[in-house]
């Protein structure tokens, strides 16, 4: 028997995925390998600073894993689940974003996967004595729209403190003159992560002691990561952030 993750999406999506494999793997005493999943719009590569289990060894593995059988059975009504036992083998294919995903883990499980996580992105959790706030604004593959997505961003700013510091995943948006004349009246700055590979964005992020964001995964994690304080207006991202936070760094 084994557990083949499907893994897809940004750093983010990918954290969660591999987090549920390896404590699910680890729960059951099996091993886990992985296929990689790029045939999405953004086309975001498998991080390369998280450990990789390797593919799995049997064709009828791959096979089952390309066809998404608990992809097609998630969106069913009748079988709403991201995990499938096909002939022995387990096959993970989703978000694992809920909080009831872990529920079933003990805390101590959890906080050794994430102390792993640490280790593998070089993140030292230091940020609940650092005061400093980070503004995170996710606006490329939020928005299909750029008038929408500058409207928001206009929106969300006129709550940040003066003088912020601001990151984003889509900072021609900030070019917008709307913007930049907001930003210069307020004296905030925006940080440039252009050029920075996702892995380099969380380690920035994760040093800061709060992170205020509009719901992004990867802030999730850099506050998990780095111990740093962060809210969600997404119910669901609050109680899961809220398990991970609470598993790893003791109840707030």
């Amino acid at each position: 028997m084994a557990v083949i993750l499907r893994t897809h999406g940004g750093l983010g999506n990918q954290l969660f995925q591999i987090l549920y494999a390896r404590l699910y793997s680890g729960a059951i005493a099996q091993p886990y390998f992985e296929i990689h999943d790029e045939n999405y719009a953004h086309k975001f590569s498998r991080s390369v600073e998280i450990a990789d289990n390797g593919s799995p060894t049997r064709l009828r593995q791959r096979l089952i894993s390309t066809a998404r059988f608990p992809k097609l059975r998630t969106k069913s009504r009748f079988c709403p689940t991201e995990k499938v036992r096909i002939l022995g083998d387990v096959y993970l294919d989703g978000y694992f974003q809920d909080f009831k995903d872990y529920q079933a883990f003990p805390d101590a499980m959890i906080a050794q996967e994430v102390a792993r996580f640490r280790i593998e992105l070089k993140i030292n959790p230091q940020a609940s004595s650092n005061a400093e706030k980070l503004y995170h604004l996710r606006l490329g593959d939020f928005f299909d729209d750029r008038k929408k997505a500058v409207e928001h961003a206009i929106t969300r700013m006129e709550t940040f403190d003066a003088n912020c510091t601001i990151i984003t995943n889509q900072e021609d948006i900030f070019e917008d003159e709307r913007i930049a004349d907001y930003l210069k009246s307020r004296g905030c700055h925006l940080h440039s992560t252009r050029d920075f590979a996702p892995e380099d964005v969380i380690r920035l992020m994760s040093r800061f002691g709060s992170i205020y964001t509009n719901n992004s995964t990867l802030a999730l994690w850099a506050s998990v990561l780095g111990n740093s304080i962060t809210t969600f207006d997404d119910k669901r991202l609050s109680a899961l952030h809220m398990r991970m936070f609470n598993a790893v760094n003791g109840p707030s």
